[in-house]
């Protein structure tokens, strides 16, 4: 809360002394910024609460243990409740979100689905992908993508990577249209092309609508494995992952989703890998 009053206390201090600095900070809480000092009140009680007892939702061990509630995350959490033991009991899992963090690894309210590689491997990945998020649309009842054909345009200096495309397409026996530029103009009249280009058109592309896709996961992966916390350092020889909350937890195996601030983790962790870049820092 202090942070609000500084300023000002500090002018006041300087000119009119501590006392009336004291008063005018007072003035300043109560009726110029009341709702941001519950707001800060409120997120210090839970800072405090959590510094002793941590997130109830974290356990003190567990067989998989994520940290990073986005998409990434979350769908590894989603995955990992439907694992089983040995002995056909079900996989424990927590997903662990540092609820005050702003900076994404990416960016925008959508996500293009596509099928539009020359590798066999990334178009079956894909075609996973959509039947996944077709399946978590029935459980949350609720629309996460727009169906949408995608356009593949090729350029004078581009023109030798058609082939690979369409070879692709053909072995895995995926649909596809060959378009002229004057084609491309009548069916897409906002796309213009260069009398030397080519467009290739397939149709099993989708537009996923970020935040409601990340809702719906959450929904998939239950409240009850969700906990706020943020990861402090990782010990990969004992297993374990201490948090700012102070509770250390025991894992089976350990997921990596944390995005942008990956960098800072592996810094406190000494893991020796290289750093992640974002595809926001990226671009």
């Amino acid at each position: 809360m202090w942070q609000y009053a500084r300023q000002p206390y500090d002018f006041v201090r300087r000119y009119c002394g501590k006392k009336c600095a004291l008063v005018g900070a007072w003035i300043y809480f109560r009726y110029g910024y009341f709702n941001d000092t519950l707001e800060l009140a409120q997120k210090w009680k839970i800072l405090i609460t959590n510094q002793f007892v941590g997130d109830p939702r974290l356990p003190s061990t567990v067989d998989v243990l994520v940290l990073g509630g986005g998409v990434m995350g979350l769908s590894a959490a989603w995955a990992a409740s439907k694992l089983k033991r040995k002995d056909g009991s079900p996989v424990s899992f927590v997903v662990v979100e540092k609820s005050d963090s702003t900076i994404t690894s990416s960016w925008g309210e959508s996500r293009i689905l596509r099928l539009a590689y020359a590798d066999e491997m990334k178009i079956r990945m894909m075609q996973r992908s959509y039947a996944l998020w077709s399946t978590l649309e029935g459980i949350v009842k609720e629309e996460l993508m727009q169906p949408s054909p995608m356009l593949t345009i090729y350029h004078d200096t581009t023109m030798h990577l058609l082939k690979n495309l369409t070879t692709a397409y053909n072995t895995l026996g995926i649909t596809y249209r060959e378009l002229s530029p004057r084609e491309v103009k009548k069916e897409y009249p906002m796309v213009r092309l260069k009398r030397s280009d080519v467009a290739i058109e397939q149709t099993d592309g989708a537009c996923i609508f970020a935040t409601e896709a990340v809702e719906a996961l959450k929904t998939a992966v239950g409240d009850d494995n969700i906990a706020e916390d943020k990861a402090v350092s990782v010990d990969v020889h004992n297993r374990t992952v201490t948090f700012a909350s102070g509770k250390i937890v025991k894992y089976g195996s350990l997921i990596l989703a944390c995005g942008s601030w990956t960098n800072q983790l592996l810094h406190n962790s000494y893991l020796g890998l290289m750093n992640y870049i974002t595809t926001a820092e990226q671009f």
